[in-house]
């Protein structure tokens, strides 16, 4: 039994082994080296990184509190602006030239906004102005449907100016995420108090600075002010709080080094925010940092490089033999392919192989049976169907006849005959030598509806009336040759012939999609489509129709349809007793088709 179980083993398990013993031991190997490694490498790459990042990031700060900066000093240097704000009084000013006011202070705010980095990038949320008097104020919001309390930024300038400071930067806290910078102005003269600015900066674009040590789990960034309390920081948490004394010792830290913080040590760096009272300062955990990261993957790479190599010649090697059974399995189908159905694939000892060897040989001898007795059956039955219709009569016999009596109703001036012979022998051509897969254009197809319908006419007179509307720019479109003058004389035979009053026979076609749609219909009786099997089964209820009519036509353009369209080729039968039938056809659209070959051409 054990026997047995190793010889008819899985492919699968065999790989999974033999790639766990050869990868097992230089991985334990390479953890070793690694660990070796990163206990004695140096710190310098660290520094040199937090000191950059420290620079980097100070930099961009500095820029954006420059950017808002620059926004107060260009507003308070518009006199249209600062004109404006003065006469915002409630009490002196009617109410239309307020709003006048205000509008000329909108258009005057919004045109120094433009182009400006701090509003853009959103960083500013609103902008108020107020006057000298406090009791009127103007403000733009960068979220115009966000709700604000007006009342909180009037609390906040009363304070200020009893301050007496120029400007202030107020800190955000873990409730309300808001930087508040908040800067008074002057009047050139007298230097008397005109106005104080507040601008409601968001907190979250400055702090969005420090990401790039997101990289280090557990690695923080802030701004604290002269007094410790944090304005900006990566934890929110800390927001408007003191700052640790551990961190704030750092303040004046020119460079990134290592401190010890609850046991725990970190790296830290610090450097001031220049004309703003403000300090930037990183700190990273060294239990998260990959010292010397950059030489340790270089070595990893050439161990890895080495592996590369082993392992290519060690699949080289296994990947011979597992070839040699697929190289016999295509040797197999090749022998196929050539007609020899005699192939088989031998035994092995893999269950996946053996697997793949039962389904190929049941494969090849269901092929086998299919070709031998289902296509070879098919094609003796369709050699007596042509030898059949052969004996009963010969064509080329049937054809110059047909010619003879044309011509001589020619000669007699008859051209209604000659024209109904012409038809005739040109529908006995097309559907003696045509064979099922032959196909030709929408136009060539149409002709020999037309000898049809001619000829139908003749027999019928004004019976029934014919109207076709086909879209020209298909007419080159191929589809099976014979197709829609079946389904034609099948409308008329079943519909239209047992109809007492005058009917009507409409043709359309048409692209939609890369799809031609066909429709034939009639308004003759209709019939049962319950009676109607497409796929040629014969039931007692079709063989009750008058004259032994069964559809065949539409039956045998339904088989050949489906033999050269497969799933594309879509076929709809609608029909009413006493009010009509309509046949809808879907084909794929296709250009070209088989040239049109008169009778004449052919003989």
């Amino acid at each position: 039994m054990l026997r047995n179980i190793f010889r008819n083993h899985s492919i699968k398990r065999s790989m999974i082994v033999f790639v766990a013993v050869i990868v097992f031991i230089p991985m334990v190997a390479t953890g070793i080296y690694f660990y070796a490694v990163v206990s004695s490498i140096l710190s310098n790459q660290l520094l040199n990184k937090l000191n950059d990042f420290t620079n980097e990031t100070n930099k961009l700060i500095y820029s954006q509190f420059e950017s808002t900066s620059n926004l107060f000093f260009n507003l308070i240097n518009s006199k249209d602006i600062t004109r404006n704000l003065s006469l915002l009084k409630t009490n002196n000013v009617q109410s239309a030239t307020q709003i006048k006011i205000r509008d000329t202070l909108q258009r005057g705010v919004q045109h120094n906004l433009f182009f400006n980095y701090a509003w853009e990038s959103g960083l500013i949320n609103s902008i108020f102005m107020f006057n000298v008097d406090e009791k009127d104020y103007f403000y733009l919001r960068y979220d115009s449907l966000k709700l604000i309390n007006t009342e909180n930024y009037s609390e906040l300038v009363r304070k200020h100016r009893n301050q007496n400071s120029r400007f202030e930067i107020i800190p955000p806290t873990a409730a309300n995420p808001t930087l508040f910078y908040i800067r008074n102005f002057f009047d050139e003269n007298d230097s008397s108090l005109k106005g104080t600015i507040v601008l409601d900066i968001n907190e979250n674009i400055i702090s969005k600075t420090y990401e790039g040590i997101s990289q280090y789990t557990g690695s923080q960034g802030m701004i604290f002010n002269n007094d410790g309390i944090v304005v900006s920081a990566t934890d929110k948490s800390m927001l408007g709080k003191k700052a640790p004394s551990e961190l704030l010792a750092q303040k004046l830290t020119s460079s990134a080094k290592q401190i010890k913080i609850n046991n725990e040590r970190f790296w830290i760096a610090a450097k001031e925010i220049n004309g703003y009272d403000l300090t930037s300062l990183i700190i990273v955990p060294e239990k998260s940092v990959f010292l010397d990261l950059n030489k340790s993957i270089r070595d990893y790479l050439y161990i890895i490089a080495l592996l590369v190599i082993v392992f290519v010649v060690i699949g080289i090697f296994y990947s011979t033999h597992v070839i040699r059974h697929i190289k016999d399995l295509i040797e197999k189908m090749e022998k196929v392919q050539k007609g020899n159905y005699n192939a088989r694939m031998g035994g092995y000892k893999e269950i996946e192989l053996i697997r793949l060897s039962n389904i190929f040989n049941k494969m090849i001898n269901r092929i086998d049976y299919l070709f031998n007795e289902v296509y070879n059956n098919q094609l003796l039955i369709k050699e007596a169907e042509l030898k059949s219709l052969q004996a009963q009569i010969n064509p080329h016999f049937l054809f110059n006849v047909l010619l003879t009596i044309g011509w001589k109703a020619k000669m007699s001036n008859n051209d209604t005959i000659y024209k109904m012979v012409s038809s005739l022998s040109e529908l006995l051509q097309a559907s003696i030598y045509t064979d099922s897969s032959q196909t030709t254009t929408i136009r060539e197809e149409m002709k020999y509806v037309e000898y049809y319908l001619y000829l139908q006419k003749e027999r019928f007179g004004d019976k029934f009336t014919i109207q076709v509307n086909i879209d020209q720019s298909i007419m080159d479109y191929s589809l099976p040759k014979l197709c829609i003058q079946p389904i034609v004389e099948n409308a008329i035979v079943h519909g239209l012939e047992n109809k007492i009053a005058q009917g009507n026979l409409y043709i359309n076609a048409y692209e939609d999609f890369g799809i031609i749609n066909i429709e034939i219909a009639d308004d003759g009786v209709g019939f049962d489509t319950a009676e109607l099997d497409l796929a040629g089964n014969s039931k007692a209820a079709s063989r009750k129709h008058k004259k032994n009519h069964t559809h065949i036509g539409l039956i045998n353009v339904n088989k050949r349809m489906k033999f050269m369209y497969g799933e594309k080729y879509e076929i709809a039968i609608r029909s009413e007793q006493g009010k009509g039938t309509t046949v809808a056809i879907r084909i794929p659209a296709q250009q070209g088709g088989a040239p049109f070959v008169s009778g004449h051409d052919s003989r």
